[in-house]
């Protein structure tokens, strides 16, 4: 393995370290800068629409659920009349 090869892998790793945090800070704060959501902030919105996407199916079974003893009350009334 030439010397070079050697060099670079001993620095890779730690450079990389070294590098990382900086460069993500970098790109959250460009994506901030431009109005794109962080990789956190859309993974909450997520959470948020998948909740709410159940409570709107709680809601629809609900109004389903009193159609139907609507139609059952109607048709009652519909008989005694």
């Amino acid at each position: 393995m030439p010397l070079s090869n050697v060099f670079q892998a001993a620095f890779s790793r730690p450079m990389k370290r070294f590098l990382d945090q900086p460069v993500r800070e970098l790109m959250e704060e460009v994506l901030a800068d431009h109005g794109y959501a962080s990789p956190g902030e859309v993974a909450v919105l997520e959470e948020a629409l998948n909740e709410a996407q159940r409570q709107v199916a709680i809601q629809e079974a609900k109004i389903l659920q009193l159609e139907s003893r609507t139609q059952v009350l109607i048709q009652h009334l519909d008989d005694e009349a």
